[in-house]
């Protein structure tokens, strides 16, 4: 119960990718978790969603310099109607 447990969780947690079955009596353990730990930390599964995550951050930026420069467009064009209007009158 407590092996198919085990195999479970590591299936779980590596989504799939082949990993070997740890066990204490092997002789190569260590070399088993270093490889193991080594695909987990190359994976590039999450790759996507992280640089996402960070390429929003500038979106934002451009996006808040667009609508400042748009509403100082605004202004610039009703004061220059008014001053036009004043110089009229």
């Amino acid at each position: 119960m407590m092996k198919k447990l085990k195999c479970l969780i590591i299936s779980f947690f590596t989504a799939g990718y082949e990993v070997q079955r740890l066990s204490v009596s092997a002789p190569g353990t260590l070399w088993t978790v270093i490889s193991t730990l080594r695909s987990t930390l190359f994976c590039t599964r999450g790759a996507t969603a992280l640089f996402l995550g960070f390429a929003t951050i500038p979106l934002f930026g451009f996006v808040g310099l667009a609508v400042d420069a748009s509403r100082g467009y605004m202004v610039k064009s009703r004061l220059s109607h008014a001053l036009d209007a004043a110089g009229l009158a």
